[in-house]
């Protein structure tokens, strides 16, 4: 699903359709929060005989920040720039390309996740 809505950003900016671009990518963030809340990582790491599922998620969901961030640096560059530090990807972002965002596999196995502060904190009545 990814994939696809790769597709319909770069058909979107294509057009210089920057709205629809963004909603695209909030899809993709939204179908990554719900991946999230469906397959509840937190519940799977408590369970031994979960791990490899739980590799799975947390595999998945790494994978969807990479492709949000490569997504949303048109946009908002210093944040996505801190997320795909964070995803410990040694190539610059600014380098990267839609046509290339599908190369699986640039997460390698041992990669550390570094936990960086909320990007957009909550605002507090």
């Amino acid at each position: 699903k990814a994939v696809q809505v790769v597709k319909k950003v770069d058909t979107h900016m294509g057009e210089v359709a920057f709205q629809k671009s963004l909603d695209s990518i909030w899809e993709l963030i939204a179908m990554t929060n719900k991946y999230i809340d469906e397959s509840a990582p937190w519940f799977l790491a408590k369970d031994t005989n979960k791990q490899k599922r739980l590799a799975t998620v947390i595999y998945s969901v790494l994978e969807s920040l990479r492709f949000i961030s490569i997504l949303l640096f048109p946009f908002i560059p210093s944040s996505a720039e801190k997320m795909w530090g964070a995803l410990g990807m040694k190539e610059s972002i600014d380098q990267q390309r839609l046509d290339n965002i599908k190369e699986l596999d640039m997460l390698k196995e041992g990669t550390v996740v570094t936990k960086i502060p909320p990007l957009f904190p909550r605002i507090e009545n």
